[in-house]
Formats: structure tokens, C-alpha cells, sequence
């Protein structure tokens, strides 16, 4: 069965007049990256972090956090 969308074509569509930011967890930076050529290892590093900091917002491990360095 086809679901109905709560608008119609008719309908105004909402406008945002203002940007908006959303902030989950603490600010995470990157400094020491700057200095890095990009290269996998690189990338490794920062993909950790993030995954790292996403799993302890949420309670959770991150499998492979000791794996790479």
C-alpha cells in the first residue's frame, strides 16, 4: 500500500531563515594533522578518532581502535 506525503504539490513548503548547528560530543581537533602528508595512514588516523569519539558518545567499542597507529 502506497504511503500518502503530508504535503501536497499545492502546499507551501517551510523556509529556514537561519542557519542552525547541531553539536553532539566535544569538539574534536585535527592540529596535529596539518602538519601530515594525506596518505592513508593519515586518513587511518582521523577515521579513528572520529569512529572512537562516535563510540563513546554512544556507549559502545570501537573494534579496531587499537589496531591502527
Amino acid at each position: 500500500m502506497a504511503r500518502k506525503c503530508k504535503f501536497q504539490k499545492c502546499d507551501k513548503k517551510p523556509s529556514f531563515n537561519k542557519n542552525i548547528e547541531i553539536v553532539i560530543g566535544k569538539h574534536i581537533s585535527f592540529a596535529h594533522l596539518a602538519s601530515m602528508k594525506l596518505n592513508q595512514k593519515a586518513y587511518r588516523v582521523l577515521t579513528n578518532r572520529v569512529m572512537s569519539s562516535i563510540a563513546e558518545l554512544s556507549g559502545k567499542s570501537y573494534a579496531h581502535a587499537g589496531r591502527f597507529k
